[in-house]
């Protein structure tokens, strides 16, 4: 996880052994952070506290953007936010400005990885996610260059459909356009990126375009190292990506041309482990399997969701998600399922049961729902969220995301 930094670049001894645990530790890539992951970040805090103490700025930046990626990929959002505020005061304060092109590099990057997670908590409003940007540009300006603007471009793309600002989309394609991909998945920060960019443009063609360049391995020969992925370098993961942004920030229409276009896809039935969005996907498309499987999906969203083990724009998304999907169960005539949701049966966690008393539960709190409840339940939960999202930016407009799942999947016959 550290080794792009020689450790003849590190003076300090302590830190030299600090690095080569975390080193070792990461051993085998993203399946041996996954396993260490709650060893790794305290370590990484005490790497980021020491090497900053030490004034090895170069290791301090490099470590904090990895702490900051690691504690989002581990669901660690406080962690995440603690780490925020350091970097916010270093800014203030002018620390490690002497650090060198390396460390610059992991500073920007570690600013453009908290402006993507400060764009899903309604607690960071419009004023502090402009601050934010404000605080990317102006390091970007200062020292960025080619190697920062893959992920720059991408996390402002995020930022800019989220609040439909097209000239900061067009701002975030420049960039894109101009990155080095030689470090970064070309698939992942470009293809994704220029997908949701054309999304918000309601150009068909742009995705159509994208998708197949892609597929058929157009992508520059420097870059091509990107199709190791199999998880992204497929076909399904880049529809995923323009059917997942046209509901979130794009139109009914552009849904259904996507969707008519490679519905093939959704008819056959899923190969690995099915994300939210697509088990609707595979419910509209008629493909009907895995349905215990499905039901699982929907506890665990609505665990983290309450547990607050996921950033609250996507709790939302996957809320409004399940509630088409138990609309649309009960349409095809499944009128009862058995779930854990909450408390139990049409109640939200911590609200009030309409009789006054809470019912003696099974140990494992499964109950038997009509399928209408609990498509109220996850919209509840959706709309508290979307509440608080209106409240904090101006250009969300919550009515306009849940009409457009609604109409894409409970209307999607008329």
């Amino acid at each position: 996880m550290l080794r792009r930094l020689a450790k003849g670049q590190i003076r300090d001894g302590r830190l030299r052994e600090m690095v080569d645990r975390v080193n070792h530790l990461t051993t085998g890539g993203y399946e041996a952070i996954d396993a260490n992951g709650a060893v790794l970040m305290p370590l990484l805090e005490r790497v980021v506290a020491r090497s900053k103490e030490k004034e090895e700025w170069h290791l301090y930046f490099y470590a904090m953007a990895q702490l900051l990626w690691l504690s989002l990929r581990e669901r660690d959002t406080r962690r995440a936010f603690r780490v925020s505020e350091i970097f916010h005061q270093d800014y203030a304060h002018h620390v490690g400005e002497e650090v060198n092109p390396s460390g610059w590099h992991w500073r920007i990057y570690a600013a453009s990885l908290i402006l993507s997670f400060y764009v899903g908590f309604w607690q960071i409003d419009d004023a502090k996610l402009q601050q934010m940007l404000g605080l990317l540009l102006d390091y970007e300006g200062r020292y960025g260059d080619s190697w920062n603007y893959a992920a720059d471009g991408y996390y402002m793309l995020w930022m800019a459909t989220a609040g439909r600002d097209k000239e900061l989309a067009e701002a975030a394609r420049g960039r894109l356009l101009k990155a080095d991909y030689r470090k970064w998945s070309y698939i992942f920060f470009y293809g994704a990126s220029m997908i949701c960019y054309y999304a918000m443009h309601e150009d068909f063609g742009g995705i159509e375009e994208t998708i197949s360049g892609i597929i058929g391995k157009t992508v520059p020969l420097n870059y091509q190292w990107c199709y190791n992925h199999k998880k992204i370098a497929n076909e399904e993961w880049l529809v995923n990506q323009a059917l997942e942004s046209c509901l979130k920030y794009g139109s009914r229409a552009l849904f259904v041309q996507i969707f008519g276009r490679w519905k093939k896809i959704y008819q056959e039935a899923p190969k690995g482990e099915l994300g939210t969005f697509q088990v609707l996907f595979h419910e509209l498309a008629g493909e009907w399997g895995q349905g215990e499987d499905r039901l699982r999906v929907a506890e665990k969203d609505d665990q983290d969701a309450r547990g607050g083990r996921e950033v609250p724009l996507d709790s939302l998304y996957w809320a409004l998600c399940w509630r088409c999907y138990f609309g649309m169960l009960d349409q095809r005539g499944v009128k009862t399922v058995n779930l854990r949701l909450g408390d139990g049966p049409g109640n939200a966690a911590g609200a009030k049961w309409e009789n006054g008393e809470k019912p003696d539960l099974a140990a494992d709190n499964t109950q038997e729902w009509q399928a209408l409840e609990a498509a109220r339940y996850f919209e509840r939960q959706a709309d508290g969220i979307g509440a608080q999202m209106d409240k904090a930016r101006k250009q969300f407009h919550y009515a306009r995301v849940k009409q457009n799942f609604e109409e894409c999947f409970l209307n999607a016959g008329t």
